[in-house]
């Protein structure tokens, strides 16, 4: 089966007259949208459920739910939900990818605070069982709801255990307090979830494909934990946020979870006309956007993943790269550590590689 490569995500650090300057590289969810087009419908759902650290079961959720669109439902119905094993799936791969990144993806930048090897092993365990469930045709719903419970259990024990490293990660996102970034900056999911947006999305892809790679709506926004927690507020939904706002807000999400409150983890689709489909899937990281037509036999598939709305130049997540190497010149392994911790904090699942030239000789 091909493999695309998802290794083109890049900063670059440029030395310029007035200071340093980020400049970012991503070719990512092109490579995959085309490499699943290419092999067609019948192996698109393979290549995508293959995404592992890119949330597989979102992946495969969004577009089986888009094929869904075309095939059951008609133009002038809204949007439909999937099943609730769907969605049972949906949130426990978003709530297992958001306690591992906590646990495992910000460990690295962590002197103290090391998260407990019991609760890593029941996270891999528990992780390993929500990929055989998934895995099957039809799901066992006894099985889901024991899987549940047990996740249930161990975010409460990982609250109840892990307290100094849920400090330490709190602390070490301090160091950005000072860089205070604009709340108009934040997607709220509701803003998307709207058959007319939906509709401009894919205008505008179909003319121009490259947009998956830097998707905006007034600007580039940053979607995910902290504006599903923001858009639930009645008050300061839009203030100003901190890069360690967008880590508490995780936190918060799983606090949630545990107190058994409705999840904001749903997989819907809702059909375009002319054959269009389209699956939206709240992950981790934000609404995952699958647009997908099947027409005599041939597929076009356009993915707008939460992640492209961070990783372009004009982003929130960029400014906020600029703001904080302005005064690090000097500091290159500071700066290179800095760099990671924000793009971990705005998406860490997604790995980058900073290069500076300058330094590098």
């Amino acid at each position: 089966m091909i493999k695309p490569d998802f290794s083109s995500v890049s900063l670059i650090v440029h030395e310029e007259k007035n200071g340093l300057k980020v400049e970012l590289h991503n070719h990512r969810t092109r490579v995959i949208a085309q490499t699943a087009e290419s092999l067609g419908v019948e192996k698109a759902a393979e290549i995508l459920r293959a995404l592992l650290g890119l949330c597989p079961i979102a992946q495969v959720s969004a577009f089986k739910a888009a094929q869904h669109a075309i095939t059951h439902h008609n133009p002038n119905q809204g949007f439909s939900l999937c099943d609730t094993n769907i969605q049972s799936l949906v949130t426990a791969e978003a709530i297992l990818e958001t306690v591992r990144v906590l646990s495992m993806d910000l460990q690295p930048f962590m002197i103290h605070g090391k998260v407990s090897q019991e609760c890593l092993k029941t996270l891999g365990e528990l992780r390993a069982r929500l990929w055989d469930l998934s895995k099957s045709a039809s799901v066992d719903k006894a099985s889901l709801e024991s899987f549940n419970e047990d996740l249930k259990a161990l975010i409460i024990l990982w609250f109840t255990r892990e307290k100094k490293a849920i400090g330490a990660i709190k602390h070490t996102f301090e160091r950005f307090d000072n860089i205070q970034l604009d709340g108009k900056g934040l997607l709220f999911a509701e803003e998307i979830s709207n058959r007319e947006i939906l509709k401009l999305f894919l205008s505008i892809l179909q003319e121009y494909p490259e947009w998956a790679l830097s998707p905006q709506l007034v600007g580039a926004r940053i979607p995910g934990a902290l504006a599903r927690c923001r858009s639930q507020s009645d008050q300061g939904r839009r203030d100003p946020f901190s890069i360690r706002d967008l880590v508490l807000a995780r936190l918060e999400e799983l606090k949630n979870f545990a107190s058994g409150l409705s999840s904001p983890f749903t997989a819907r689709s809702i059909n375009l006309g002319n054959n269009w489909g389209v699956g939206l899937v709240e992950t981790a990281r934000g609404t995952l956007m699958h647009f997908l037509q099947i027409e005599n036999n041939k597929m076009r598939f356009h993915i707008v993943a939460p992640t492209e709305w961070a990783f372009q130049e004009e982003s929130p997540m960029v400014d906020a790269m600029n703001l904080f190497i302005r005064e690090k010149s000097n500091a290159v392994k500071s700066v290179i550590t800095g760099l990671n911790l924000i793009a971990c904090a705005f998406d860490p699942c997604t790995k980058i590689d900073v290069k500076w030239p300058q330094k590098e000789g």
